[in-house]
């Protein structure tokens, strides 16, 4: 790569890197035909020197060649992502330069995901002069330089099986569907369909046969990058009973938040997402005095606070009355109204059937003694498929007759295979 010559000691093409990390913003102007980014230590020789453990000691550069600007890896261990392509050690293309252009976007260990890990470092190359800063944990200008992708979920399990005595037994396979940013998706299934399996699965908690694509990411193959844009609220909770509802929230924020985030910032986290779970007026409310709705809800509140991207929710619902139920739907199809997807596990679905956007019927075959795909599409669609009016009607279905079911669930297998055009 040959260095073109410079004009009075400057580039042609005046620019600039905007940098975010534990030191928070930073400016410089490239003004000479190589920068070097490495981590910062005594001995460090690199011109940007970097406070992340996630930096190697010489990371990459940025060269003026061919008019205009190139990154190169310099063999780090944790390369560069460059508008969520991963270049260097490890890329999946095997490329270890680019030619950068205005806004591109390059991060060190958190891809696509908002700046949720302590380590993360964000780069924004610029031939402008637009003014950038952070704020909530994400990259923000007047361009919307790093807004949200409108990534797709792409679920492809061949089997999720487990070893026993007996020989290897086999709880979910062949689930294949895609779901879309900003939906809110129920997972809806008769007992032992493997709903809670096929979860686990798609978070990469436990792995199956198969792949999960997240946008260019693979859940399973990125796990150390994906983990962060991942959100989980199990049925039971972990909470202290004895920490106010603004401490639980505040030591989530700060486990969880990036370092970068001021604390003026970090406070205005807190306080609207208190407002936001309808939390705010028992902010110094002990956990333990909690009522069961406040308690779900603050549950949820911690995960929300760091921004995921997917959002897994197994029950909910559970044990709440219709109006407090209801509400707690209404915050989760907030959530997704944010360009995420939410994927739930219900037991009494059809108090807020209308907000969501699909719904992923699991059932237990008969035949094969696992949980099959019996239906993945829109909430009425189901109704017509299953000849039913209600969601619980459609468990009725699919569940086994000693369950008090129709024991349908492998005609409604085969009848879902039949529509999409599998024999």
């Amino acid at each position: 790569m040959k260095i073109e010559k410079l004009k009075d000691g400057y580039p042609i093409k005046p620019a600039k890197l905007i940098l975010f990390d534990k030191s928070g913003k930073t400016e410089f102007s490239l003004d000479k035909p190589k920068l070097t980014i490495g981590r910062k230590t005594e001995t460090a020789t690199a011109d940007i020197k970097l406070c992340s453990a996630a930096v190697s000691r010489q990371h990459g550069e940025i060269v003026f060649a061919d008019g205009g600007y190139y990154y190169r890896d310099l063999d780090s261990s944790n390369g560069t992502y460059i508008n969520g392509v991963l270049f260097g050690k490890n890329g999946k293309n095997g490329l270890k330069a680019k030619r950068l252009a205005d806004e591109d976007v390059l991060r060190i260990l958190a891809s696509h995901s908002p700046l949720t890990h302590p380590d993360a470092v964000t780069i924004i190359f610029s031939e402008g002069k637009k003014n950038y800063s952070v704020l909530m944990g994400s990259v923000n200008s007047g361009v919307q330089t790093a807004k949200p992708d409108d990534k797709k979920l792409i679920i492809s399990i061949e089997e999720r099986s487990v070893k026993q005595k007996s020989g290897r037994k086999t709880l979910i396979r062949d689930i294949n569907l895609t779901v879309n940013s900003g939906e809110m998706v129920l997972i809806l299934g008769g007992s032992g369909a493997g709903k809670t399996t096929f979860m686990n699965a798609v978070m990469g908690y436990e792995p199956a046969t198969g792949t999960i694509l997240h946008g260019e990411l693979d859940v399973y193959e990125d796990y150390e990058e994906m983990k962060y844009a991942i959100g989980f609220v199990p049925q039971l909770d972990l909470l202290r009973g004895g920490d106010t509802v603004y401490k639980t929230l505040k030591n989530a924020a700060d486990m969880k938040l990036p370092a970068t985030i001021v604390a003026l910032e970090r406070q205005d986290k807190i306080e609207r997402t208190l407002m936001m779970f309808g939390l705010g007026r028992e902010k110094e409310t002990l956990v333990s005095k909690l009522s069961g709705g406040q308690r779900k809800r603050l549950n949820i509140a911690v995960e929300y606070i760091s921004n995921p991207e997917l959002f897994f929710l197994d029950e909910p619902d559970s044990g709440l009355d219709g109006i407090m139920a209801r509400s707690l739907m209404d915050n989760l199809r907030t959530i997704a109204n944010e360009n995420k997807i939410v994927m739930v596990i219900s037991h009494s679905p059809d108090r807020a059937a209308d907000l969501f956007d699909k719904v992923i019927v699991l059932a237990k075959s008969n035949e094969e003694n696992c949980g099959r795909l019996a239906y993945y599409g829109s909430i009425e669609r189901a109704y017509h498929f299953f000849e039913t009016e209600t969601l619980e009607g459609i468990v009725k279905k699919i569940n086994r007759p000693d369950e008090g079911g129709d024991g349908l669930s492998d005609f409604y297998i085969k009848k879902f295979q039949a529509s999409q055009g599998v024999k």
